[in-house]
């Protein structure tokens, strides 16, 4: 999947990200990452949260997911579209991300 620069300069406020535009795209902006992250992990009954807010690693306004992993009885950060650019880079990076550097707004 890639970022969709163009999408992003054209966004509405009413913006909703439809799963299957994304996935025959394969393109999107932050929100398209996380929803759809979100529903493949929802498909395997795997509790995720779909989140907005801000991070330090982006300047605008983002989205990101929080996953509860069972087996350590805690929710943690995962923000797929930093790692896609991280990955593009070819930069190392962890897939779970520290709390501190996100701020929620909303969560769903």
């Amino acid at each position: 999947m890639s970022y969709d620069f163009e999408k992003v300069q054209n966004l509405t406020p009413t913006y909703l990200p439809d799963i299957n535009d994304i996935f025959k795209n394969n393109k999107g902006i932050c929100y398209d990452y996380s929803s759809m992250f979100a529903a493949m992990l929802r498909s395997l009954d795997i509790p995720t949260k779909l989140v907005m807010g801000n991070t330090t690693y982006v300047r605008e306004y983002h989205a990101w997911n929080e996953v509860y992993l069972a087996d350590q009885d805690r929710w943690v950060v995962i923000d797929t579209t930093v790692d896609a650019g991280l990955k593009k880079s070819k930069r190392k990076f962890d897939m779970i991300k520290e709390d501190e550097k996100y701020t929620k707004m909303k969560e769903f």
